[in-house]
């Protein structure tokens, strides 16, 4: 063949009888590659990519002396492996590779708020959420003697966890600490927040034992006090995954 694929077999063969042939040694830039024995006939995996020389030596039967066919240059596509699957998990997933070639084993790995359901050492996976949070799903591919390591896939498990920070509403600048008799706004942070009010569920819990914690919805909802003490301000949202762990 004039083209094939990175990692991907192809037949090579010489324009002769088999009957004639005794053996013939195939080559891949100057490399022995295969040795196949009363046929010219061999099946080849070419591991580079670009441009390859592919050459033979050929033994006629009732000859001793060796003879070199001319070289022939082929072009090998790139075969490039990478995880396909969605970007998060409620439940389950499954995640892929593709393209990959026959002989090819998969090691994959999950960071520990996942788990590897079943296809361990096969080309596709059914992967399970254990804990909400950022997850990671990586793999290496082993294909003739080669280990190739795929580029990890982040993914998120569960609803993501909020992050909230405090602002004074007449700078709108965040701050560590708030004033007593000043207006201030609490709002949540990040990519991927529900867009709408009720999908977030704010609870403020102020130092008095006797006075009944205060619930909010929205993005952010503003807040002022006159008495001093320790807030314990909460939020949890709900996202495609259903309600997230209150933060």
């Amino acid at each position: 063949p004039s083209e094939l694929k990175q990692y991907h077999s192809a037949i090579f063969s010489l324009n002769l009888p088999d009957e004639n042939v005794s053996s013939v040694t195939w080559k891949i830039n100057g490399v022995n590659a295969a040795n196949v024995v009363n046929t010219s006939t061999a099946q080849l995996t070419i591991n580079q990519k670009g441009t390859v020389s592919v050459s033979a030596v050929l033994s006629l039967k009732g000859c001793t002396e060796m003879i070199t066919i001319p070289a022939i240059d082929v072009n090998v596509e790139e075969t490039v492996f990478s995880i396909s699957g969605p970007s998060s998990i409620c439940s389950q997933a499954t995640y892929t590779i593709n393209n990959l070639p026959e002989g090819a084993t998969v090691q994959w790995n999950v960071s520990r708020n996942l788990s590897i359901v079943t296809g361990q050492g096969t080309d596709s996976v059914l992967v399970q959420k254990r804990m909400d949070g950022i997850g990671i799903i990586s793999a290496v591919v082993s294909i003739n003697g080669q280990d190739i390591p795929l580029p990890q896939k982040t993914i998120q498990a569960g609803t993501d966890f909020p992050v909230f920070a405090l602002y004074d509403a007449a700078s709108n600048m965040q701050v560590q600490v708030g004033t007593v008799g000043s207006n201030h706004y609490f709002q949540a942070t990040g990519s991927n927040l529900p867009a709408y009010p009720a999908d977030f569920y704010w609870t403020v819990v102020s130092p008095n034992p006797d006075e009944i914690p205060m619930n909010f919805s929205g993005r952010q909802f503003s807040y002022s006090t006159n008495e001093e003490g320790y807030y314990s301000i909460s939020l949890k949202i709900n996202g495609e995954c259903g309600w997230s762990a209150e933060n």
